[in-house]
């Protein structure tokens, strides 16, 4: 499940590295969906879509393997991420990873200076978990183990983070 799919970027990849796989997109923009369906069609790659209400997934309990989500959770605020983390759980089988790609706390004072327009164009009420490197301890409180930090980039925009969490194999 790619989780916040926008245009359908990062589950395109997915679907070109791992053919086999069945990848659902969940977005809560309908017209950005439908920029993600013409686009997975004229890729000629088979992804499913819904839409989000932003409150419950439309899906059973243990649907997924791996949810994924990437430059997500920053536009999102603390409640937000707390409910989106908790249904991301609810989907996730038993054994299944969560890989969130996104901004994380910037690594020295050029990193921060760059994540300020970010912040400004987005809010700093919703970015500021982020910024404050705040994210993996949210996850570990919606229940997630191991939440560890996979990679760090350094982009224009501020330092960027991949971050790893899994859920036990007794549904915790």
């Amino acid at each position: 499940l790619d989780f916040g799919c926008g245009t359908v970027c990062v589950a395109l990849m997915v679907k070109k590295c791992v053919p086999k796989a069945v990848v659902h997109g969940l977005d809560v923009d309908p017209k950005i969906l439908g920029i993600a369906k013409r686009k997975a069609k004229r890729n000629g790659v088979e992804v499913s879509f819904a839409l989000y209400d932003g409150v419950v997934f439309p899906y059973g309990d243990e649907t997924f393997d791996k949810v994924i989500s990437s430059i997500v959770f920053h536009h999102l605020t603390q409640d937000q991420k707390q409910r989106a983390l908790l249904e991301i759980k609810r989907v996730l089988k038993p054994g299944g990873e969560l890989l969130i790609l996104d901004f994380g706390k910037p690594h020295n004072l050029l990193m921060r200076a760059l994540f300020l327009p970010v912040q400004l164009l987005d809010g700093f009420g919703q970015t500021a978990e982020n910024v404050r490197g705040l994210l993996p301890g949210i996850i570990q409180g919606a229940g997630f183990h191991d939440v560890s930090v996979s990679c760090r980039f350094v982009t224009p925009l501020g330092s960027i983070v991949l971050y790893w969490a899994g859920k036990g194999r007794g549904g915790i």
